[in-house]
């Protein structure tokens, strides 16, 4: 199943609330009536969704990855786009106008693509996470052709920005000792405009480790950092398997977070990591630097965080999925309290979970999560149905308890934006300045994957 094949390797990286100005062109009513409140905002694009494909040239898969909204309300979409002709992914950034038309101002046809990474041999570029820096420049992480940690950085009008490390990329590999396989799995930019990307890299024995890098502006690592410009953890969770960071971002106190998973003995575990600022592990945050969790759902298998988002109580909120007693997945919150405690208000015990949005008995998950202006929580990520699997759109209260105000239940489903009655999946939400979520993510037209941006008031 294809959720199955990104259970471990998508990522929804967009953890913050987004602020910019709206649009004049948008129009949709972002309060309304409760009755409008979940509903899919028909201003944009007329049926409050898009779809995009074969941007790379042939008929092969698109997908959405990640977004942002920059200071005048344009989409920003970070993903991939496959050829069949040349069978490989290139690196996508889309943009389009608030309305939902592309911003053909952005290269002169609305996106980009990139496989320069690869020398134009071929070979795999994909973006996995965006994020806009100071100045607008457009930061995307992810993994190139040759099997490394990647960051591009493009200017506003699309065009690649050389400043950026003489070329407007720079990669990473063999960060862990094994030579090689280095993945950027999200990014974010710190108070001090440094460049912050976790991920995974492989280790001498063939397992994964966390890794987080960070970067100068200029595009050199910052070896103030750790000393080296990046740190590595593994055994989190007590094993000597895999840890994967998905998920990273940074609190008040200018402390390093990735959430992700780490495999015990016998599967994986839902883990926060907290690194000072210089790049050693926070001791005070549970007396090691790291939480783990496991078995939120009952199932005895494996959990892992997805998402990360700080709320204004500086409490960290992870979103992803824990397998349940019938061996599928439950969708998942998690609270914690600063000092890596379980915030126990929440729910009753620092999470809670929800199987079963689109109707279905298998899998939920949570790939992203962002915070509204009322403190509200909002996950978004997939749910199957009776067939496949639908987009799926949650809101929680600060309680823990559903915001029956959303779509009279609490949540939205999607199904088929793209017309090919197949899977539909969220792996990304902001928050536009006038509260409506704007999700990416991917719709199936039964012969590949189109890229989806859906928007809901």
């Amino acid at each position: 199943m294809k959720i199955m094949k990104n259970i471990l390797t998508i990522l929804a990286p967009v953890s913050a609330v987004v602020v910019m100005t709206a649009c004049s062109s948008d129009s949709s009513d972002a309060g309304g009536t409760n009755s409008a409140i979940g509903e899919l905002d028909p201003s944009f694009n007329g049926v409050g969704y898009v779809t995009d494909d074969n941007v790379s040239g042939g008929s092969g898969d698109d997908e959405g990855r990640s977004l942002v909204i920059d200071a005048d309300g344009k989409i920003v979409v970070a993903g991939s786009s496959f050829s069949d002709t040349l069978l490989y992914d290139d690196m996508v950034i889309w943009r389009y106008n608030c309305d939902g038309t592309p911003d053909t101002t952005f290269n002169g046809t609305g996106y980009v693509t990139d496989d320069s990474s690869a020398g134009n041999n071929g070979g795999n570029d994909n973006g996995n996470s965006v994020v806009l820096d100071a100045d607008g420049k457009i930061v995307v992480a992810g993994y190139s052709a040759t099997l490394d940690m990647i960051i591009w950085r493009y200017n506003s009008d699309g065009d690649i920005d050389t400043t950026f490390n003489g070329i407007g990329y720079v990669t990473h590999h063999d960060a862990a000792g094994g030579g090689t396989y280095d993945y950027g799995k999200a990014v974010t930019i710190d108070a001090n405009g440094k460049i912050l990307v976790t991920g995974s890299s492989r280790n001498s024995s063939g397992k994964y480790d966390m890794v987080i890098w960070r970067y100068n502006s200029s595009g050199s690592l910052d070896s103030t950092f750790n000393g080296v410009g990046f740190a590595v953890h593994s055994g989190a969770a007590g094993g000597s398997g895999h840890d994967y960071g998905n998920a990273i971002t940074t609190d008040a106190d200018s402390k390093v977070l990735v959430a992700g998973a780490s495999e015990n003995i016998n599967n994986l575990a839902m883990t926060l990591w907290r690194y000072d600022s210089n790049g050693s592990l926070d001791s005070t945050f549970n007396g090691v630097g790291y939480v783990t969790d496991n078995n939120a759902s009952g199932g005895s298998s494996n959990d892992g965080g997805y998402a990360i988002a700080i709320d204004a109580d500086g409490k960290i909120i992870v979103a992803g999925y824990s397998t349940n007693l019938i061996n599928t997945y439950d969708m998942v919150i998690w609270r914690y309290d600063s000092n890596g405690s379980l915030d126990t208000t929440f729910n009753g015990v620092g999470y809670v979970m929800h199987n079963g949005a689109a109707g279905g008995a298998g899998f939920d998950i949570g790939y992203s999560v962002t915070i509204d202006a009322n403190g509200k929580i909002v996950v978004a990520g997939t749910s199957q149905n009776s067939n496949d699997y639908d987009l799926a759109i949650w809101r929680y209260r600060s309680d823990g308890t559903l915001d029956t105000t959303f779509n009279g239940v609490g949540y939205v489903t999607d199904h088929n934006a793209s017309g090919g009655d197949r899977d539909d999946m969220g792996y990304a939400v902001v928050i536009d300045a006038k509260g409506n979520l704007v999700t990416t993510g991917i719709s199936d037209n039964a012969v590949n994957e189109d890229m989806a941006i859906w928007r809901y008031k």
